[in-house]
């Protein structure tokens, strides 16, 4: 059971052997019994912590008061299962993609605003604009993003991440990338639509209407004359 300290502080990273549980590298990062109970109580995916095998992979990461943050399960033949920690609450997010190598992550805990802890994180501006891009159609990120929420960002060895992930009070929300025949990258929620397929948010702001009502006599402006406005 390898065990490793990231950067010297508060990340725990497992590699399964024959033999090993989910326990045993939940108790060696420090953690307590009553709270892997309270965790596999949490949600029935959890349970797939019960069922690991040689070479499946965890990151367990504590905060500067050696609390729980976050669990990374990558299992070597399935799916990649994000838990998150926080305000005594599990939020489960399970990344639908099957890794053909390596898959690391990196998360934006939101302090100040999206654009200022990306930056902060290490995260390039054309990455943040990608964000910005995509999450803008169902979140208004000057609003909506409360301090504490999380963006969790998955890389698979190229510049721009292969799924991206908000987790929040309210909702969660993961778009997984998707490289079509003439090599354009779009991203795309597990039920295989572009968060731009439907306008959340108008286009103007601060309107009432747009034009006048329909009705049997109006005057138009340009022809000086009173005639119906049907539509």
């Amino acid at each position: 059971m390898p065990t490793a300290m990231a950067d010297g502080k508060h990340d725990f990273y497992f590699e399964a052997s024959r033999g090993d549980a989910f326990y045993k590298f939940f108790n060696s990062a420090g953690l307590s019994g009553e709270l892997l109970k309270k965790l596999m109580a949490s949600d029935e995916r959890a349970q797939r912590l019960n069922h690991i095998y040689p070479g499946d992979k965890f990151k367990i990461a504590l905060d500067e008061n050696h609390n729980l943050k976050k669990i990374v399960f990558a299992p070597l033949n399935a799916n990649p299962m994000l838990i998150s920690y926080s305000k005594q609450k599990f939020n489960f997010v399970v990344v639908n993609i099957q890794p053909t190598q390596d898959i690391t992550q990196s998360t934006i805990t939101i302090n100040k605003s999206l654009n200022y802890d990306a930056k902060k994180a290490g995260i390039e501006a054309k990455v943040i604009k990608l964000m910005v891009d995509n999450f803008s159609w169902e979140l208004d990120l000057r609003r909506d993003l409360r301090k504490g929420d999380k963006f969790v960002l998955a890389w698979d060895g190229e510049k721009t991440p292969c799924a991206m992930i908000y987790i929040g009070d309210r909702k969660t929300i993961a778009l997984f990338s998707y490289k079509n025949p003439a090599g354009q990258k779009k991203y795309y929620t597990s039920e295989g639509k572009t968060l731009n397929d439907s306008f959340n948010f108008p286009p103007l702001k601060n309107y009432t209407r747009i034009s006048s009502g329909y009705q049997k006599s109006r005057y138009h402006p340009t022809l000086k004359v009173w005639r119906s406005h049907l539509g």
